[in-house]
């Protein structure tokens, strides 16, 4: 409410949310997140958000550019014969 009435600038609200985001949210998306952000992919993410698939994939590509952990064929490929059918 505080950001809403101009009681907070707009850094400080950011701030507040990634400190929900990171301890009352779902860590594992979060720190997905923000490697799609980090590698550059945000609009991107915000396009596919809704489709776990291409989320896992996105992340795939932003972890690879910032060299960290990927999941494996084997995973991706079980995400997507599971997802494909819901999600297009």
């Amino acid at each position: 409410m505080s950001y809403t009435v101009n009681q907070i600038s707009e850094d400080e609200m950011i701030d507040k949310l990634l400190e929900v985001y990171k301890f009352n949210g779902h860590a594992i998306g979060f720190y997905m997140s923000s490697q799609i952000v980090k590698a550059g992919f945000e609009d991107e993410m915000v396009i596919n958000f809704y489709n776990p698939y291409k989320f896992y994939t996105l992340y795939n590509l932003a972890a690879k550019n910032n060299g960290t952990f990927l999941f494996c064929n084997e995973f991706m490929e079980f995400l997507k014969n599971r997802t494909e059918k819901y999600y297009h």
